[in-house]
């Protein structure tokens, strides 16, 4: 008997404001050596780790994300051992030097705490903003890590748009 996977789906949260986002890709790199030296190499993708800041994130939307418990009639997140990160996707699309985009989907991971500096106000103008990482993995129902998309692509199909590129129905996100 074949397990059929159920995905339950939230509605899109929209990170507005991003500043910046990185991607580094972790893989398994193994080495065997024979005839005193290294006869065969393998490496095997894994995970990536996207840092990802944004200018702002708001409370509730970070508490989401975190697993924390948000207190809507006061605006206090309340963090604890026991919070739970959110599970799910994380796209994005960034601009290229030729003006075409290339889209980055995802498939499944959470989101964890980043590093935060928060610097006193000084003569010049200093922003502080809200960096989050994205620990993304090969979901378990086809091992994909990710779908990626480059805008202008030739053998993409007649009138691609971004609104067909973010919808699950269309078969690249």
């Amino acid at each position: 008997q074949q397990l059929i996977p159920v995905h339950q789906h939230l509605a899109p949260i929209r990170l507005q404001g991003l500043v910046d986002l990185s991607e580094t890709p972790n893989a398994d790199n193994s080495n065997f050596y024979a005839d005193d030296g290294v006869y065969v190499q393998t490496s095997r993708p894994g995970d990536v780790q996207a840092a990802v800041t944004v200018a702002n994130i708001m409370p509730e939307t970070w508490a989401l994300l975190m697993g924390a418990e948000y207190n809507s009639a006061n605006g206090q997140i309340k963090e604890g051992q026991n919070d739970v990160p959110l599970s799910g996707a994380l796209g994005f699309r960034a601009q290229l030097s030729n003006g075409n985009y290339e889209y980055v989907w995802y498939k499944i991971g959470v989101f964890s705490k980043s590093a935060k500096t928060y610097t006193t106000k000084g003569e010049s103008i200093t922003y502080n903003t809200s960096p989050l990482t994205f620990h993304a993995r090969p979901a378990s129902y086809d091992a994909v890590l990710a779908n990626r998309f480059t805008s202008g692509e030739p053998n993409a199909p007649v009138g691609l748009t971004d609104a067909l590129l973010i919808n699950e129905s269309t078969g690249f996100f």
